[in-house]
């Protein structure tokens, strides 16, 4: 979904990516700190301009709205300081919590948090007969 050619442009104090097979995605590590801080909002962006131009059968409803709704809905789920209120008067009823999770993903800084974790480092697979992710540290 999002190209490696788009992170190339963030600081490498913000990401660092190394490179994997040609079949395989490379590894991406965001780190935290003032410099990611300063992109984060730039990377939100890009993540919502391809769900709104590709997206997931859970989100097909979001084809077919036209630019300035679409900047309204984004503005709503990418900024803190929106209410409800501030949703346009012609959004459906019947995706109002889909589009409220969302906000509470992108602007409670749950996408932010979860790009910080580490692999093997925050979290994991327990070693043993079951497969189950476990978090390593407390959040």
């Amino acid at each position: 979904c999002f190209e490696n050619k788009k992170l190339a442009n963030l600081p490498a104090e913000a990401v660092s990516m190394t490179k994997s097979l040609p079949e395989a995605f490379g590894d991406i590590r965001f780190k935290p700190g003032r410099e990611l801080n300063d992109c984060i909002r730039k990377i939100k962006e890009e993540v919502l301009k391809q769900l709104f131009d590709e997206p997931p059968a859970e989100f097909k409803w979001l084809e077919g709205y036209s630019d300035q709704l679409r900047e309204s809905l984004e503005e709503f789920v990418l900024e803190v300081d929106q209410t409800t209120e501030d949703l346009p008067a012609n959004f459906p009823q019947e995706h109002r919590a889909t589009l409220l999770a969302l906000r509470g993903y992108m602007a409670g800084g749950i996408f932010q948090r979860c790009l910080e974790k580490r692999c093997n480092v925050d979290f994991g697979l327990r070693p043993g007969s079951k497969r189950l992710a476990v978090p390593y540290r407390g959040s």
